[in-house]
């Protein structure tokens, strides 16, 4: 539907979003930051693109700088979104500024707790040396989505992670 709304507008933001977020599903992730980056020219200050943007160079491990500024912007234009939140603290956190990370995860939570959120933000408090803190937000993860499979894989980590 969104190939098909492209064809009649080919700058339509919110079909390039919808088909970059397929793409993204799809796990075609140069597809989808294309179409991101489309939209972000298309409408400059465009929070989701920004954010989608980040998120992708986040789980790539790479652009972490412009990453960072994408995702700073996206939470300087929506505050209240907590999955930019989010985005902001993996970016930091990929960047290895656990602190900041931290903040911004907690934020995240703070704004919506979910399982995704709680188990990055457990992945950090882990990097910073507070392994009990990091095992209760696991816990809350699990609570909120039982099957939720990276906080299972995050807790085995941290019960075979010695103390610090």
């Amino acid at each position: 539907l969104y190939d098909a709304a492209l064809q009649d507008e080919p700058g339509s933001v919110t079909a390039l979003l919808g088909v970059g977020m397929a793409l993204q599903m799809d796990g075609q992730l140069s597809g989808a930051a294309a179409r991101y980056r489309t939209a972000l020219a298309i409408e400059p200050a465009n929070t989701a693109a920004m954010n989608n943007l980040a998120w992708l160079a986040a789980i790539e491990r790479r652009g972490l700088d412009d990453a960072l500024a994408w995702s700073r912007r996206a939470v300087a234009g929506a505050p209240e979104e907590a999955a930019f939140a989010d985005t902001l603290g993996w970016v930091l956190y990929q960047r290895g500024d656990f602190q900041e990370a931290e903040t911004a995860l907690a934020r995240a939570v703070a704004l919506r707790p979910g399982a995704a959120s709680l188990t990055r933000l457990a992945a950090v408090r882990a990097e910073l040396g507070r392994k009990a803190e990091a095992m209760a937000d696991i816990e809350r993860a699990l609570q909120i989505d039982p099957g939720y499979q990276p906080a299972r894989e995050e807790l085995a980590r941290l019960q075979q992670a010695p103390a610090r």
